[in-house]
């Protein structure tokens, strides 16, 4: 015999509806890992892979976007740029200096990581997205890799009721 018995239909009394929430409220959250190693030697942007889509529930919400990107760099005197985009909008230059060493060592960056919070004024599903280039156009950048092996970036994508 069960010592209490929620009853199901009782849960969702009293929850206000997103729309209702108060200000700075999380409103939903959704996340992408990613860990496919991908280079660049070029000093044009291109996709990291890294990205995840959300679709706001009000056009006055806020995103806050929270990224995690392992970064290596070969040789040559080069460093990596980074850079964080909303469908095909640039948002924010994240790095241009990541792994600047003023040598033509190879080094391992750790993560490039950054957060941003974003108006995009939408109801629309809205994607976010990093990218990167070589500064110098000499040397290989690589994302989620050090030559050896797969590592995973992530990013999270948080709505904020406004």
């Amino acid at each position: 015999m069960p010592i209490s018995q929620i009853n199901s239909n009782s849960l969702a009394t009293g929850v206000p509806a997103s729309s209702n929430m108060p200000t700075g409220s999380v409103l939903q959250v959704v996340s992408a890992n990613y860990s496919t190693q991908t280079t660049s030697s070029s000093s044009t942007y291109s996709n990291t892979g890294l990205n995840v889509s959300i679709t706001p529930t009000s056009a006055t919400s806020k995103i806050l976007i929270f990224l995690n990107l392992p970064v290596f760099k070969e040789t040559n005197n080069t460093s990596g740029g980074f850079k964080l985009v909303r469908n095909s909008t640039d948002l924010i230059t994240i790095e241009t200096l990541a792994g600047y060493t003023n040598s033509t060592a190879s080094i391992g960056l750790g993560s490039v990581c950054s957060n941003y919070l974003d108006s995009p004024a939408t109801t629309s599903s809205t994607n976010y997205k990093v990218q990167f280039k070589s500064m110098n156009n000499n040397a290989v950048i690589y994302i989620c890799g050090d030559g050896y092996g797969a590592i995973t970036a992530t990013i999270t994508a948080m709505e904020i009721a406004a």
